[in-house]
C-alpha cells in the first residue's frame, strides 16, 4: 500500500482524497503506514532510486468507512427517546473509542479528526426512500411510457411495512422504565430496490403496454384491503371524417380509464 499511495499522491502533488472502505478488515501494519501521514508531521517517507524522499501529506484528506462502533451507537440509540436527542459528541466519541479498542497499540481513534455516524434506518426513513424512488420512477419515464405517474400518498408507508422489508426490534429502557420498542431496518435500504420497488415496477411496466406517452397512470390502494391497483387513463381515439384536429374544435375529448392490474405486492 505504501508504493501505491506514493505513486498516486506524487501524481497529485500531495493534494488528494484517499478513501478506505471496510477498514475493520485492514491489517494493523497497513495502518502503520497511514499513521505517519495522518500525524502532526504529515509526511510520507519513501525511497526512489536509492534516495530517501519525503512527500508532504498535509493536504491529503483520509476517509475511512467502517462498521466499527456500530454496537456502541446502537446502545446510544436505545437509551434516548429519539436519535435527534442523542448528543453528537457522544456518538463521535463512541466511534473513536471503538477504533482505539480495535487496534489498541495504534490508538487509531486518536488521529481521527471527525467521526460521522451513519445511524440505522427506522421505518419512517425507509418510507422516505421509497417515496423518493417512486418519484424517480415517474421522472425517468415521463414522456416515454406515460405523461405522468400518480402515486397514492399512502403507498410509500404501505410498502415500507411489507413483510419483505425486514426490521429488527430493540426493546429499550430509559431510567429503568420500559419504553415502546424501536424498529430498525435490518439491512438498511439495500432491499428497497430489489424488494417492493422492483415488484411494483415490474407489474407496472407489464400492465400498461403498449406504452402511451400521453396517458395518465395512477397507483392506488384498493379500499379496505392490502391490495394495490394500477389504472391507466387516456384520451379515446375518435374516427373523424373531418380533417380538423380535435384540439381545434369545441368538442370534449373523451377519456377512458381502465384498471390494468390489481393485486397484492407480496
Amino acid at each position: 500500500i505504501n508504493s501505491r499511495l506514493t505513486e498516486h499522491l506524487h501524481r497529485c502533488s500531495g493534494n488528494a482524497v484517499v478513501v478506505f472502505d471496510e477498514v475493520q478488515k485492514v491489517i494493523p501494519h497497513t495502518l502503520d503506514v497511514l499513521l505517519e501521514m495522518m500525524s502532526a508531521r504529515a509526511q510520507l517517507v519513501y525511497s526512489k532510486g536509492g534516495i530517501t524522499r519525503t512527500l508532504d501529506t498535509s493536504n491529503v484528506i483520509f476517509v475511512f468507512v467502517s462498521d466499527i462502533g456500530v454496537a456502541e451507537m446502537r446502545d446510544a440509540l436505545i437509551k434516548y427517546k429519539s436519535r435527534e436527542s442523542i448528543p453528537r459528541i457522544k456518538l463521535e466519541n463512541s466511534i473513536k473509542n471503538a477504533l482505539d479498542a480495535q487496534w489498541e497499540r495504534l490508538q487509531f481513534g486518536k488521529v481521527i479528526d471527525k467521526a460521522i455516524p451513519f445511524l440505522p434506518f427506522e421505518p419512517k426513513h425507509i418510507e422516505e426512500i421509497i417515496a423518493f424512488k417512486l418519484s424517480q420512477l415517474d421522472e425517468n419515464y415521463r414522456g416515454k411510457y406515460w405523461h405522468r405517474l400518480w402515486i397514492d400518498p399512502g403507498i410509500p408507508y404501505f410498502m415500507s411495512r411489507l413483510d419483505s422489508m425486514l426490521y429488527e426490534k430493540l426493546h429499550i429502557k430509559i431510567d429503568g422504565e420500559a419504553r415502546q420498542p424501536k424498529l430498525f431496518a435490518k439491512y438498511g435500504a439495500r432491499n428497497v430496490e430489489t424488494g417492493p420497488i422492483q415488484f411494483l415496477k415490474s407489474k407496472l411496466l407489464r400492465s400498461i403496454r403498449p406504452f402511451n406517452p400521453d396517458a395518465e397512470v395512477r397507483i392506488d390502494f384498493v379500499e379496505n384491503s392490502k391490495r394495490v391497483s394500477i389504472t391507466l387513463c387516456a384520451a379515446e381515439v375518435l374516427k373523424r371524417k373531418s380533417s380538423v384536429p380535435i384540439a381545434e374544435t369545441d368538442e370534449f375529448t373523451p377519456v377512458s380509464c381502465v384498471v390494468k392490474w390489481e393485486g397484492a405486492l407480496e
